[in-house]
């Protein structure tokens, strides 16, 4: 609901500059959803970059991944607002926003899911319902901080709740290690 002006003067540019460099305000939200997926998708290519070079297990790559998922919501908390507003409001623009990258992220992560599922780290459930329960568990309480600081005296921007609430996220999404595993296999 802002207006170009507005937004110019909280970025420290001009309205000008904005209208020569984005056009219109839908082409600069358009840009600021784009931006905000370039960097959720950096993330995830980083994290597999060191996952192949550190030859890292499923498990240890699920946890690092959950790790880094968190970290990215409690310092963009306005990808979730942008996408929520959105979802609410519904229209092109967020048919857009969904078309261009959440349902071709979704379908990238669908066959690591069903991998997942099938040697027993996640339990069995619809993909739907794991991605939304994952996404979720790692946006909301960064979305919803200052409710829990004034409910319940807890800061989860601290980085000590970011990565508490990170290692929670994946002991609640993933299946106990079998016990052979943790023993080292004896």
């Amino acid at each position: 609901a802002a207006n170009v002006r507005d937004i110019a003067c909280d970025a420290g540019t001009t309205h000008s500059m904005i209208r020569y460099h984005f056009g219109t305000k839908d082409q600069l939200w358009r840009e600021t959803v784009r931006d905000m997926f370039e960097h959720l998708n950096a993330m995830i290519e980083k994290l597999d970059e060191v996952g192949r070079r550190d030859k890292l297990t499923r498990r240890e790559l699920f946890r690092q991944f959950v790790r880094s998922y968190v970290k990215y919501c409690a310092e963009h908390p306005e990808h979730a607002r942008i996408t929520i507003m959105e979802s609410i409001r519904g229209g092109e623009r967020f048919n857009w926003m969904v078309n261009e990258f959440v349902a071709p992220g979704h379908r990238e992560g669908q066959r690591d899911f069903e991998q997942m599922v099938k040697t027993g780290l996640l339990p069995s459930m619809p993909y739907p319902s794991y991605i939304y329960a994952l996404v979720g568990m790692a946006q909301l309480p960064f979305v919803l901080a200052r409710e829990a600081s004034l409910a319940l005296q807890y800061d989860f921007l601290s980085e000590e709740a970011i990565n508490r609430h990170a290692d929670a996220v994946y002991e609640i999404m993933v299946n106990p290690e079998p016990a052979e595993a943790v023993r080292g296999g004896d």
